[in-house]
């Protein structure tokens, strides 16, 4: 019935999700069996008309719905540039090019931007500048929410923090850690927006 519902009337943001789908726990050849379906259904569906833009659109939903109004800093999961945006840009083209390319169907991030890179579906280059950028977030969001009672991943105004964070990932100053983080996030906009450009050409 599972099945049937993701070939006939899943959405485009629910097959998307489903790229980083895993079982958790269960009788090993069923778990087996449905992850293999799953990402093979995921895979070889075809991508409705002018899919890259209702992505985009998404992108920019929770971009506005969700980032903290109230946070001093910058935030670093779906704000602009942030964690959501390397999310989005292997999603994308896993969903794109997985049912040809089944070696870059990995739920884990790293993982994927490495396949995705050596598969040729963008730069061997942005690939690896993806994922010292993803390496970076992820670090930062471990460091902050152990040193902060907040659940949001945003850039604390703390100054006592802020120097931590600085040290933590080796810059030598707030202002470098600050001017790295702006970059980092202009950085990962323009690569989801060509690799949105590549999977939407046909």
């Amino acid at each position: 019935y599972y099945l049937e519902y993701l070939n006939k009337r899943a959405s485009l943001w629910e097959k998307q999700s489903l790229t980083k789908a895993r079982v958790l726990w269960g009788e090993e050849s069923f778990s087996k069996r449905i992850s293999d379906e799953i990402s093979e259904t995921i895979s070889v569906l075809p991508l409705p008309a002018r899919w890259t833009t209702e992505v985009r659109s998404m992108r920019k939903r929770v971009e506005l719905e969700r980032t903290s109004r109230l946070a001093a800093g910058p935030d670093l999961k779906v704000g602009k540039g942030g964690l959501v945006d390397l999310e989005f840009l292997i999603q994308a083209l896993q969903l794109r090019f997985g049912g040809q390319r089944r070696h870059i169907r990995i739920p884990n991030s790293s993982d994927a931007l490495q396949a995705i890179g050596e598969a040729g579906l963008i730069k061997k280059s942005e690939a690896k500048k993806a994922k010292a950028n993803l390496k970076l977030l992820r670090t930062l969001e471990t460091l902050i929410r152990l040193n902060s009672e907040s659940t949001e991943f945003v850039l604390p105004d703390d100054p006592l923090l802020l120097r931590s964070l600085a040290v933590a990932t080796g810059e030598t100053s707030v202002q470098r850690l600050k001017t790295r983080i702006r970059n980092l996030k202009s950085q990962n906009h323009r690569l989801l927006q060509e690799a949105l450009r590549r999977a939407g050409a046909r």
